[in-house]
C-alpha cells in the first residue's frame, strides 16, 4: 500500500489539536511526515485534487494519535 493523507491527533499537557500529515504504512512499520501537509499546487485543479484526496483519506482512514514512536 502506498502513502495516504492521515489526520493525526496531537496532545500536550495543555492542548489537543488535529493536523493532516502524509502517512507511509510499510511492512517494517509505519511513519508520517513530521510537519503537517500544506495544500499547494500549480493550478486550482491541483488544489481541488489535494483537498478531495484529504477528505477521502479522512473518511477511509479516520484519525490516529500522533506519537513519537
Amino acid at each position: 500500500m502506498g502513502w495516504h493523507y492521515q489526520v493525526m491527533r496531537h496532545k500536550t499537557n495543555e492542548e489537543e489539536w488535529y493536523e493532516m500529515h502524509e502517512y507511509f504504512p510499510l511492512e517494517s512499520g509505519h511513519f508520517w511526515s513530521e510537519s503537517g501537509s500544506m495544500v499547494v499546487g500549480l493550478s486550482i485543479e491541483d488544489i481541488k485534487w489535494q483537498l478531495k484526496a484529504m477528505l477521502n483519506d479522512l473518511e477511509k482512514h479516520g484519525v490516529k494519535d500522533y506519537t513519537d514512536e
